[in-house]
């Protein structure tokens, strides 16, 4: 017989904790990802009982996990196995439980995941992971993926977690209305998962625990099966929760059971625990510990007109003097500093407008949006549609609009005027890693995630945005990610991922040539051809789209920019804001130029500009410096 979550007659104060786990491959899959736990943590491991656990949580408490894995074959079932075991591990060890050490475990699980995947056959495996650790009266619950966990409380339903989907993020920005959907094609594709990167985003929150409350943890392959009014009432049904459990799962097995299905049901009561009050919304009792940084509703209508400039907080005072100003050991050049480091925070991308006055950067780790009008750094507020994990690249266009992009299913575009735009890319799994200007259209390049070949490599992809939508998409099989690209002199452009090169025109789209030579950037040089650069301080003309004339590394420094002044020399950014100047003609030499004394060995040059009569750059640490030729 099922026990039941009651006070004990010797600890009138006690707090159970009743729980049934059930999970089922489906009527499709070959296998089963998903993975749940059950656990006592004030007592050895054990397997989950048949009908129920009952768990006192005034003690070390007890855990409820749901894993649903990813990555094909058997690594999607280690992947959810790694998970739910090792944060059981994690936990079980003596130590006080909070927030910080809550964010900090998941945080080594997540490595430890990611750790795996990198052997033979597990390349690319991850796992969702939605964990409920009750102790005492309230209960934690922490969040990755789109495995769910809701509550019912006074027989009222509530979803307690947010899907880090992309259909979720495409309904918080405004792109996609709620009931589309539920129909919506790219549903089961999520944003971050255990395992996927060396680093994620737990979303956590704390719930004050009620007498009577019930909980449902889920994969997906219930919650896209049953609506929130079924799945309210199989909770509050009478029956023994391990019926309930069998029954839900039976349902979605009925209705197609095309993925794993996996369901954890609790229900918690004693006499340690307060009553439900009438009228007291559930939101009083939940308190929000960390955001993963997902959208937030409501807060930005996407087509309607915004402020008429970007909400900036004010620019930080600046010395009048820097010690970075002064001249290079040349004397050819003289330069300033017109942002200290540190001043933009560390950035990962930048960008400059088509007159140098204008700048923005994105910062790295999250760090958010930065402008740059000429003398500080301000940050930019985007709410509701620009994710800084993930909007990772900037591309200023020749109407002053900012274009953002990355690893996310969308495209952020924000004109002049402050009007901010969200647009949904063809594939959810698209990674956009390069864009140039072609007045009015831009051209996108990156790869395409969910389709690598047999030799683990996934597709380049080319796409045009010609305004208001997506157009002329292709892809490129045999090619890894590409990188970098730019528009020849003749109207074509010209991509690459490293080593091979890519001719885009209007009539045809085709590999023309392989390399080993390594390419970061790209330009474009008068009379059709181009200008690569790259690691190791590599340099290469290219000619007609597939005529490579290499030249001797100059420097060991990674070359990471180059761009092509209205003169057609080139210029070339390396590390610690070092440029590399030359004249147009092929065989000449290379001038170097070095605009300041005291960056960073560990400054890259994200952006260069190039015109009347100075050239300007910027680091990754937030240093902006301007250079001049002495007179």
């Amino acid at each position: 017989m099922e026990p039941r979550a009651q006070p004990s007659s010797r600890n009138p104060g006690s707090i159970s904790l009743v729980v049934v786990g059930r999970t089922d491959t489906g009527r499709v899959r070959g296998n089963n990802e998903d993975a749940f736990l059950i656990s006592d943590l004030a007592k050895p491991p054990a397997p989950p009982a048949k009908e129920a656990t009952c768990i006192d949580i005034t003690k070390r408490g007890g855990l409820v996990v749901v894993s649903d894995g990813m990555g094909g074959r058997a690594a999607g079932e280690i992947a959810s196995t790694l998970v739910v075991n090792l944060l059981r591990e994690s936990l079980e060890e003596p130590g006080s439980i909070d927030p910080a050490r809550i964010e900090k475990v998941v945080a080594q699980v997540n490595r430890k995941v990611w750790e795996a995947a990198q052997a033979p056959g597990q390349k690319g495996m991850g796992a969702t992971m939605t964990a409920l650790y009750f102790l005492g009266r309230a209960v934690f619950i922490a969040q990755v993926g789109d495995s769910r966990a809701y509550l019912l409380r006074d027989g009222r339903l509530r979803q307690m977690t947010r899907d880090q989907s992309y259909v979720q993020l495409l309904v918080d920005t405004g792109v996609l209305a709620a009931e589309a959907a539920k129909s919506f094609p790219h549903k089961n594709v999520i944003l971050q998962a255990m395992g996927l990167e060396p680093d994620v985003n737990v979303a956590l929150g704390r719930l004050e625990l009620r007498k009577g409350d019930r909980f449902l943890v889920c994969s997906d392959g219930l919650s896209n099966k049953l609506s929130d009014d079924e799945l309210c009432a199989a909770l509050g049904t009478g029956e023994p929760l391990h019926q309930i459990a069998e029954s839900l799962v039976f349902t979605a097995n009925e209705r197609g059971g095309q993925d794993n299905i996996t369901v954890a049901v609790c229900a918690v009561d004693g006499a340690g625990l307060a009553e439900p009050e009438e009228g007291v919304p559930v939101t009083q009792t939940f308190q929000v510990l960390q955001d993963p940084g997902a959208p937030r509703r409501g807060r930005l209508s996407v087509a309607a007109p915004a402020p008429a400039a970007p909400p900036m907080a004010p620019p930080v005072p600046r010395a009048r003097a820097n010690p970075m100003d002064g001249a290079d050991p040349t004397g050819k050049w003289s330069w300033r500093c017109l942002a200290p480091a540190g001043e933009g925070g560390n950035l990962y991308h930048a960008a400059f407008s088509a007159d140098g006055q204008v700048a923005f950067g994105v910062g790295s780790g999250g760090q958010g949006l930065r402008a740059w009008k000429g003398s500080a750094w301000r940050a930019v507020d985007l709410p509701g549609t620009f994710d800084p994990h993930r909007h990772t690249h900037a591309l200023l266009g020749p109407d002053g609009s900012l274009y953002l992009f990355g690893k996310v299913g969308t495209l952020v575009r924000m004109a002049p005027g402050g009007q901010v735009d969200v647009f949904a890319l063809p594939f959810p799994t698209l990674h956009l890693a390069a864009a140039c200007a072609d007045g009015p259209r831009v051209l996108f390049v990156g790869e395409r995630l969910e389709k690598p070949d047999a030799a683990g490599r996934n597709p380049g992809v080319v796409l045009f945005f010609d305004g208001d939508a997506f157009r002329n998409y292709a892809e490129i099989e045999g090619l890894a990610r590409l990188r970098a690209v730019t528009r020849l002199t003749s109207g074509s452009f010209l991509a690459t991922n490293a080593s091979d090169l890519v001719l885009i025109s209007k009539e045809e789209l085709r590999v023309s040539a392989r390399t080993r030579a390594t390419m970061g950037s790209l330009a474009a040089l008068p009379r059709g051809a181009a200008i690569a650069v790259g690691p190791g301080g590599h340099i290469h003309r290219i000619e007609g789209g597939d005529r490579v004339i290499s030249e001797a590394s100059w420097t060991r420094s990674d070359l990471s920019t180059v761009v092509v002044d209205e003169e057609g020399d080139a210029w070339a950014g390396a590390s610690r804001l070092a440029v590399l100047w030359r004249r147009a003609s092929w065989g000449g030499r290379w001038d170097h130029v070095r605009l300041g004394n005291d960056v960073s060995h560990y400054c890259r040059t994200l952006a260069l500009h190039v015109g009347q009569g100075s050239v300007r750059a910027i680091g990754s640490d937030g240093t902006v410096l301007e250079g001049r030729p002495s007179r």
